[in-house]
């Protein structure tokens, strides 16, 4: 082959699809809209399904005190978040709570960072 002459690559054959995921439980109205935006691009639902699920960006966690820790702090924010709800309607704040609930995502943050 001249040095000069373009390759072309072969391409990959197709593969036929012949293992199948479990069945997905849903309800009447999710199924529907599943469908219907698989029909609206063009998709068969099954293709449509593959994307959602293959091209998806799911975080997967380190390991369980990971999880932990993320629930952990997920709460703590809920009750920051209740307690300046509390101080805006009665115009009112716990400072000395708020603190501690502080205090405390500092913490569970700096054992995020700083691992043992």
């Amino acid at each position: 082959m001249p040095p000069n002459a373009k390759t072309q690559e072969k391409p990959e054959p197709k593969q036929n699809r012949t293992c199948f995921l479990p069945r997905t439980r849903c309800t009447e109205k999710e199924r529907l809209e599943v469908e219907q935006n698989a029909a609206l691009s063009g998709l068969s639902l099954s293709e449509y399904q593959r994307r959602a699920l293959l091209d998806c960006m799911i975080i997967q966690r380190d390991n369980i005190l990971e999880t932990k820790t993320v629930n952990q702090l997920s709460a703590i924010g809920n009750n920051l978040n209740q307690l300046v709800r509390k101080a805006h309607i009665n115009n009112e704040a716990d400072s000395h709570k708020i603190r501690e609930t502080i205090d405390t995502i500092d913490n569970l943050i700096m054992g995020l960072v700083c691992d043992p």
